[in-house]
């Protein structure tokens, strides 16, 4: 069984108008202004500097509040996270786990069966994992935990908006291996510029951190309307989890500035992180 699939609506509405799609060619010819704007379909919940790309949070309520309680596990490390690729949703042999990645991949299974073994028997958990064999890897070193220490067989739910970002043409290539007019853009990118959108590829749609939050709330809702009063554990990656997390207004994201700080590198791989019920 899988969770329905909502239609991602590309492009946001900000104040009246709304932000192009942000490429080389935009930015060569639109001058980004120095000012905060409120994202209309975050709620306004949080605002973007149009020039610098950079999110701040706009007041103490979340974007969304969920009424389950959510573990998130970031897949187990992969060889792209050694060689620093652009990993995104490209699912080959880089992208799969390391030996270390399993390792890593069964200590978090340890710490989520300690935490949730009364709640496994009473038949309160929920296993969703995104579609790319990193997250499903990790997410089975869980569930044959459980089956071996329970005899419970817990069927995780494949979901594609637990997807990683879309990298387009950038995907699976380091910074090196960029052309110039990508490497530019994936520099702004890694400056935390939510709007820096890349070229798309022949298989990946190319996204931005704005388009990652507005499918990531797209989740949020469905699993709200599905598994009220339910645990559900999250097996997914580190640039979806920086925006589910500043969905759910962690102030732990916020840097010096104040400003909202999403690397992926803020979630931890295979530490498990519990949030909600928050409504």
């Amino acid at each position: 069984m899988k969770i329905t699939r909502l239609k991602i609506i590309i492009g946001i509405c900000l104040l009246a108008g709304s932000i192009p799609s942000y490429s080389d060619t935009v930015f060569a010819r639109r001058v980004r202004e120095d000012k905060w704007i409120p994202i209309e379909a975050l709620d306004k919940r949080i605002i973007l500097n149009e020039k610098t790309g950079r999110l701040k949070f706009n007041g103490d309520i979340p974007a969304v509040g969920i009424n389950f309680a959510l573990w998130i596990v970031r897949h187990g490390e992969t060889e792209g996270n050694i060689k620093k690729v652009f990993q995104g949703q490209s699912d080959e042999g880089i992208n799969q786990l390391t030996e270390n990645g399993r390792k890593e991949a069964s200590e978090a299974a340890e710490v989520l069966f300690t935490q949730l073994k009364d709640k496994i028997i009473a038949g309160g958990v929920v296993v969703i994992t995104s579609k790319l064999g990193r997250a499903e890897e990790t997410a089975a070193a869980f569930i044959n935990l459980v089956e071996h220490e329970t005899g419970i067989k817990i069927v995780s739910l494949e979901e594609e908006l637990a997807n990683e970002i879309s990298h387009g043409v950038w995907e699976n290539q380091t910074l090196e291996q960029l052309t110039p007019a990508q490497h530019s853009l994936a520099l702004r990118y890694r400056g935390l510029d939510a709007i820096v959108r890349p070229e798309k590829s022949v298989r990946f749609i190319g996204e931005n951190f704005i388009d990652l939050l507005i499918r990531t709330k797209e989740l949020l809702v469905e699993l709200n309307e599905l598994y009220k009063n339910k645990t559900v554990v999250l097996f997914g990656h580190g640039t979806q989890f920086g925006a589910l997390r500043a969905l759910l207004s962690d102030r732990k994201l916020l840097d010096g500035n104040g400003w909202i700080d999403w690397r992926p590198t803020i979630t931890p791989k295979a530490q498990p992180m519990l949030f909600g019920p928050t409504k």
